[in-house]
């Protein structure tokens, strides 16, 4: 009886999967490629930290002294030093009270959002403003905490506020969730104008800055870094431009007590692994140092867009390393990975649900390795990519 119970469960499975397939939706774990790579477009990696001697040192040094793993939760005996070290650095250079590791941004995301909008603590089912593309994580969060979801155009202040306005009697608690560079679409939000907002609303303000901690604001420590007294909650990454693994929340002494009491992606998980904060705490030491790369990264990245744009592709309202061709269709954007993979150019092919239904595209990432050369053979290989066969 358990086996055919198990068999029927499996066939659901396999007609879901049959289904996205039929869409081109399917999802597979890529096979790294036999062909020379000439030039990688399709990582977070954007200063070029994961290959830093004296990064990878640091977590050498860090995995001989305290081993392999942390061994237990911050809340039992994983609590060493470093951690405690770490976030007093973070919560300097953002100019916040404190700072809290997390295991990873996803985990971040989705259980500190979930601990900010619970219920029974907030007396009342809470109001989330959101932009209508923040990251999937964010989005579960919201659902993991039952909480009234309420999307606003992607990065129309006006529209926020007209649902604001519309709700501003509401007893129920408000929160507006954004990041800060979208991932998919590379495009910046009006940090002044969401903490107008959200002053006027009375609503608590959640950031999302992973991909632009490392890149943006004064020695990379972010765009919200001027602005963080205003910003309820920051969460960023360290698995992006500090090339690393992990995350951290930037926030309040008030906040941070409550998040190690509520957030179980904090509580119930294991300390990340002391090698991984030896090289966190080292690529973040690196930030200020980076000046000159960063400029060559938003040179570059100018360089590829105006290029882009005068060739007609759409390439929507990015304004950062983040460049997306938008094709439309899933085929599209496979055919056109495809393509440049045989020519050896890495790069993402993004479909639905990560974007939009008919907003598939090639996610282009400009990072600190890629020399002027190969984003040239990238463009010739780009024009005129529409009158190939």
């Amino acid at each position: 009886m358990q086996l055919i119970e198990k068999k029927a469960y499996l066939e659901h499975y396999t007609e879901y999967c049959e289904k996205l397939k039929a869409k081109t939706l399917l999802r597979a774990l890529p096979k790294q490629s036999q062909k020379k790579i000439i030039a990688d477009f399709s990582t977070s990696d954007y200063l070029g930290l994961s290959q830093n001697l004296v990064i990878i040192n640091s977590a050498i040094e860090h995995a001989k002294k305290w081993g392999t793993s942390s061994r237990a939760s911050r809340l039992l005996s994983g609590n060493l030093e470093i951690f405690t070290e770490l976030e007093r650095k973070i919560a300097k250079c953002k100019n916040t009270e404190e700072a809290l590791i997390l295991n990873s941004g996803f985990v971040g995301n989705a259980t500190v959002i979930a601990a900010l909008l619970n219920k029974q603590v907030l007396k009342d089912t809470p109001l989330v403003f959101c932009d209508k593309l923040i990251h999937a994580s964010s989005h579960l969060g919201i659902q993991i905490a039952g909480a009234t979801h309420i999307k606003y155009k992607h990065l129309d202040m006006n529209h926020l506020e007209s649902l604001l306005q519309e709700h501003q009697h509401s007893p129920n608690p408000k929160f507006i969730f954004s990041e800060t560079v979208f991932s998919m679409d590379g495009d910046v939000i009006d940090i002044e104008a969401i903490i107008f907002l959200a002053k006027k609303y009375n609503a608590f303000l959640y950031l999302d800055e992973a991909h632009d901690i490392g890149v943006f604001g004064e020695n990379g420590y972010g765009l919200t870094h001027k602005y963080s007294q205003d910003i309820d909650c920051i969460l960023g990454s360290f698995s992006k431009a500090l090339g690393c693994f992990g995350g951290y929340i930037a926030c309040s002494k008030e906040l941070k007590k409550y998040l190690v009491n509520k957030c179980g992606g904090f509580v119930y998980s294991s300390a990340l692994p002391p090698m991984v904060i030896g090289a966190v705490t080292k690529a973040w030491d690196e930030l200020p140092k980076l000046n000159n790369i960063r400029s060559s990264i938003f040179e570059n990245a100018k360089y590829l867009r105006d290029k882009l744009q005068s060739f007609r592709i759409d390439i929507g309202n990015s304004s950062t390393q983040i460049i997306p061709i938008i094709l439309k269709g899933e085929q599209e954007a496979l055919h056109l990975q495809s393509y440049l993979s045989q020519n050896g150019i890495l790069a993402s092919a993004i479909r639905p649900p990560s974007v939009p239904p008919k907003q598939s595209r090639i996610r282009l990432s400009i990072c600190a390795e890629q020399s002027s050369s190969q984003i040239d053979y990238l463009l010739q290989l780009l024009v005129p990519y529409d009158k190939r066969d």
